[in-house]
């Protein structure tokens, strides 16, 4: 004989924020791809985070810190390149430095005055 067990379900799930599901007769939720979130249950599909976001994980997205930035869909943020920064929280880009100062590093949260006897 060949035995199985029969699973009776008298009522659905929803989806776990995180997770999604936009087709019916499903047994399991899909988790959110990286950049993607479901902040609530039972979802249908996930949402980008925003520019000057990122996901921390498949249900929450959370700003990018000073001197880091993001573009929309982002699953990290990255680092303003020398020669930029960005001293806000939740940017989307970096600033160049202005005339008569310079950022020597990545991820700069400010720029530094160009010393006595240079130029910038």
């Amino acid at each position: 004989k060949q035995w199985y067990q029969r699973r009776v379900r008298a009522s659905c799930d929803k989806c776990a924020a995180g997770f999604f599901n936009p087709l019916q007769g499903q047994t399991s939720c899909q988790e959110c791809p990286a950049g993607t979130v479901t902040e609530n249950v039972g979802q249908l599909a996930c949402v980008e985070c925003d520019a000057g976001s990122y996901s921390i994980s498949s249900s929450k997205c959370e700003l990018c810190p000073a001197g880091l930035f993001s573009d929309d869909k982002a699953a990290v943020c990255s680092p303003c390149t020398a020669g930029t920064y960005t001293p806000h929280e939740g940017s989307s880009g970096c600033l160049l430095s202005p005339a008569g100062f310079y950022v020597d590093s990545e991820g700069a949260v400010d720029v530094k005055k160009c010393p006595v006897g240079f130029f910038c």
